[in-house]
């Protein structure tokens, strides 16, 4: 259960922040669609340079330290895209967000599925999976009608400054925060559950 709503707050959170940025770099710096896919690469690069080697790296550190880890990440790439004012500077305002969102999967995004199918019973995998997939799916879900809601509930009129189109922005970023750091919470409870097991057997 831990697993699951972790997996679905990095999710969610993750394309909730990805739908910010895009229309954050298109329509304040005007940067073409090609340009802005380019731009979100060091978001979801990583994971795919990392999956060939993400089970050694659960083998060696362990599920919950790394999913701890990698929860700590997003909530603190929010907190700097927090910051980002006007005029935006893709090197200083933007990067480091979404570099710390790739690390985030890197760490954590195969240890959330271990941590989720060593929990299940033996005889039910499947549904294990299947239910940890379905959370993971609407977590981003929900995020994005959430986020897309808060966007048109504050979107400012015609003839809005760049800096009414950013603070009309802001509501829905501090919902994607929240969520973040709601998983980081959950990730924090699953490290202590494992250490106390952990002084329990020894």
């Amino acid at each position: 259960m831990r697993s699951a709503f972790g997996a679905a707050a990095l999710n969610g959170s993750y394309l909730g922040l990805l739908l910010l940025v895009t229309l954050h770099l298109q329509t304040l710096l005007g940067w073409s669609p090609a340009r802005t896919g380019l731009a979100l690469l060091p978001a979801a690069l990583p994971l795919a340079l990392s999956a060939g080697f993400s089970g050694r790296m659960v083998r060696r550190f362990g599920a919950a330290r790394l999913i701890a880890a990698g929860c700590l990440a997003p909530p603190l790439g929010y907190a700097l895209y927090l910051r980002a004012s006007v005029p935006t500077r893709y090197a200083t305002d933007v990067l480091p967000t979404l570099l710390l969102l790739g690390a985030a999967f890197v760490l954590c995004f195969a240890a959330l599925h271990f941590q989720a199918m060593a929990a299940a019973p033996d005889a039910e995998p499947g549904v294990a999976s299947g239910a940890y997939q379905t959370a993971v799916q609407f977590g981003a879900a929900l995020m994005l009608a959430l986020v897309a809601a808060l966007l048109a509930a504050h979107r400012p009129g015609p003839g809005a400054s760049p800096a009414q189109v950013l603070a009309g922005h802001r509501p829905a970023l501090l919902l994607v925060t929240a969520v973040g750091v709601a998983g980081l919470a959950v990730s924090a409870l699953g490290l202590r559950s494992g250490r106390t097991s952990g002084s329990g057997t020894s």
